[in-house]
């Protein structure tokens, strides 16, 4: 699956954009129902409020979402994001987002509202502003969609963090991180009896460890499928959502071309090892969608890999 494949459309739609206000309570709000995946996106000018006080000069909303771009970034970027978004909320593209309900709990929080794209780290501070979105994803310098450049794979990442956020909110026996949750146990599963650095650092054995916060896996040292050297990420922290990002991607293929380069961290980086390594069993069933609790609760995960073409 190539990551940086592309199309601009812009066919002005009727559809329905709101400027929120962050801690405020949200007026006229979208439809979460109201994209029609033949249209392409509409992309509207930020003129006023918080966000173009930070900076914020387009959005294009995606079922009610807004992702915005900061002024240092190309329209190119937030055409891609939007459609990779997109593409993870309604995998069928046929116009209705497969989970309504972790859309309507994502906008109606007072905390959090809208995506942002920006060129680089700092562009919008690290203070409560860029805190109040779901995420953030940097296009750092990339002067183009098929430049060279690692926008289109971070793009997937942050997004798909989105859509897990928005899955434990509704779902939190399954995909939230605490002890005991379906996502936990897969996790705890994958990692095996690796240590966990975050528990060990700076005297680890699987770990090759300079300083408290500087360490680095020690291959074949342990026999997890997953193992984080960083010891700021923890169980029931990160490490959790970390996993099931690997593991997603990596049963849907986005991962094979970059094995080589995450073995350090994940190694069951292709479908067919996704399907019949017993480390991600767990994971597996999660990541694909067969797992008891999706029948009973109702849940859908995406299910085809985002390429950036949205409604095509």
């Amino acid at each position: 699956m190539k990551l940086n494949s592309f199309k601009y459309k812009f066919i002005f739609t009727s559809i329905i954009t709101t400027m929120f206000m962050i801690g405020c309570e949200k007026q006229n709000q979208p439809d979460v129902m109201e994209v029609d995946v033949t249209s392409g996106f509409m992309v509207v000018d930020v003129t006023s409020g918080i966000h173009f006080d930070h900076g914020m000069d387009k959005m294009i909303s995606v079922f009610g979402i807004n992702v915005y771009k900061h002024w240092d970034v190309e329209l190119w970027a937030l055409v891609h994001g939007a459609s990779v978004f997109a593409e993870y909320l309604d995998s069928d593209e046929d116009g209705t987002a497969d989970n309504p309900e972790v859309i309507s709990e994502m906008l109606s929080s007072n905390f959090k509202e809208g995506l942002a794209i920006i060129n680089e780290r700092g562009d919008i501070g690290s203070g409560d502003y860029k805190d109040s979105f779901w995420g953030v994803s940097r296009v750092e310098g990339q002067d183009c969609l098929s430049c060279e450049g690692s926008y289109q794979r971070q793009i997937i990442e942050e997004m798909f963090h989105v859509i897990t956020q928005g899955l434990a909110i509704i779902y939190p026996s399954v995909f939230r991180s605490e002890p005991g949750t379906e996502l936990r146990l897969a996790s705890e599963q994958a990692h095996g009896d690796c240590e966990y650095s975050s528990d060990c650092a700076p005297d680890c054995v699987h770990y090759d460890c300079q300083g408290p916060d500087d360490c680095v896996f020690i291959p074949e040292s342990c026999n997890g499928a997953y193992h984080y050297a960083a010891p700021s990420c923890e169980p029931g922290g990160c490490i959790e959502h970390e996993i099931f990002y690997f593991a997603w991607t990596s049963l849907y293929g986005l991962q094979i071309d970059n094995c080589e380069d995450i073995v350090g961290e994940w190694e069951v980086c292709t479908p067919e090892g996704m399907m019949t390594d017993p480390r991600v069993a767990l994971l597996y069933e999660l990541a694909s969608g067969q797992a008891a609790s999706a029948e009973i609760l109702g849940y859908v995960l995406p299910s085809a890999a985002p390429n950036g073409i949205y409604g095509d």
